[in-house]
């Protein structure tokens, strides 16, 4: 019997994701270095020979797979323009992209290694470089006009904050993998309130009293998304 596939999506699109979705589980488990195509087939239900028609080197689901993330972030972006953001928003867009990372958290894990590894990678992650801290800006603007965060207390110190975003945003699941103990839940919680905590001192008294509630309401909110 023909097996019946989903209005939009052809047989070759629905093998190549069972593909990606066996590979991303295999990759958070064990690592990229530790997993081979063969594993990956047999975890996605396929012969050696249908995967490696789809996806003839590991390195092009590996690839695959660090699109999708950067689709996602550009997805959850798009939802708002940064000129319309709003500080009460912050906590639930934080945790949002945090949970993005901990489905692709192999990514993360390995970022260094991956980075070395592979070089089209390396390449668009410097490249986006700009937009994010563009994006960035434009956001802290939104805010100073809507009497939410101060202006620059001496020249550079917000763009010293975007680079302390950096660093924990890009980094922050090596050190839980090492350090942190607790649920997944528990995780993403506390480390959203680490990253909106880095912007409380640059914030008005209003932009403080925001940001406490809206961390406070965090849970409740994750709740109404479903998750």
């Amino acid at each position: 019997m023909t097996q019946k596939i989903p209005s939009g999506k052809s047989k070759s699109e629905l093998t190549r994701a069972r593909i990606l979705d066996a590979a991303l589980e295999l990759f958070n488990r064990d690592g990229v270095e530790a997993v081979s195509t063969r594993q990956i087939a047999a975890a996605a239900g396929l012969s050696q020979g249908n995967l490696c028609y789809h996806f003839p080197a590991k390195d092009q689901i590996v690839e695959t797979l660090y699109r999708q993330l950067w689709q996602a972030f550009e997805a959850m972006l798009a939802q708002r323009p940064q000129t319309q953001r709003q500080l009460a928003d912050q906590p639930l867009a934080t945790w949002m992209v945090l949970r993005t990372q901990y489905r692709y958290r192999f990514l993360m894990l390995d970022f260094v290694r991956l980075m070395r590894t592979y070089p089209e990678i390396l390449a668009h992650f410097r490249a986006a470089v700009p937009h994010r801290q563009a994006q960035f800006q434009a956001i802290f603007a939104a805010y100073i006009a809507k009497g939410w965060m101060e202006p620059e207390p001496v020249p550079g110190a917000h763009q010293r904050l975007v680079m302390q975003c950096y660093v924990l945003g890009d980094f922050w699941m090596a050190e839980a993998e090492i350090l942190f103990e607790g649920s997944e839940a528990e995780l993403l919680l506390h480390y959203t309130g680490l990253i909106c905590g880095m912007f409380w001192p640059y914030l008005t008294v209003q932009g403080r009293k925001i940001l406490d509630q809206a961390q406070a309401e965090l849970p409740m909110a994750i709740a109404e998304l479903g998750q």
